[in-house]
């Protein structure tokens, strides 16, 4: 008391600007909540500096009400709003976030379903055309067994006659008739053949 006569203003000023720091390191909306920890740590540092100051040793610092003036209140009720915002519009964004990474797989999975059935649709389209290929060639393979096997049961010299009877329906319909001529081959007219028996 006898070097520092104002060492109470010295105090309370020590006491404040800690709890400033102290405060100044909360979120508004959390102080309340954190009074505990903000009490300690207030204590901690005014007994550190006045210590240091003035010499004396602070056992404890208490705030028995946390009295906010209205602009300070007002403050904390737009920090709060604002941090629910901000909340609101994170969640917002994980879930866009989510959509868009099921809309990703969707189209990844539409793509792999469009090409397995064009693959497919290929597939049948390329063993549809061989089982034809394979058809038309047993049918012609078929069809000159049985030219062989009728040149050989009739003769050669005799297929011309052969060929243009098998045109006939049997109905007597007029026939178109092919001779072999001088230079070529002839066109004869058409006739009309007989009905076999008459």
């Amino acid at each position: 008391m006898k070097h520092n006569p104002d060492w109470k203003t010295l105090l309370e000023k020590t006491v404040i600007s800690s709890a400033k720091i102290a405060l100044g390191q909360q979120q508004a909306q959390d102080i309340a909540d954190s009074r505990q920890k903000v009490m300690a740590q207030i204590t901690q540092d005014t007994a550190s500096k006045v210590q240091s100051l003035l010499g004396i040793k602070v056992i404890n610092v208490q705030m028995p009400n946390f009295t906010f003036d209205r602009g300070y209140v007002k403050a904390m009720e737009v920090a709060a709003e604002e941090k629910t915002v901000l909340r609101r519009k994170q969640i917002e964004l994980q879930q866009q976030e989510v959509t868009a990474q099921t809309t990703v797989v969707n189209a990844d999975a539409a793509a792999k379903a469009q090409e397995a059935t064009a693959d497919a649709q290929a597939y049948t389209k390329l063993k549809n055309k061989e089982a034809q290929a394979q058809g038309d060639l047993a049918i012609l393979q078929a069809q000159a067994k049985g030219f062989n096997d009728v040149a050989k049961a009739i003769g050669v010299e005799n297929m011309q006659t052969y060929l243009v009877t098998n045109k006939w329906d049997g109905n007597g319909q007029i026939v178109p008739q092919v001779q072999a001529g001088k230079g070529g081959a002839m066109i004869v007219p058409n006739m009309k053949l007989a009905t076999l028996g008459k």
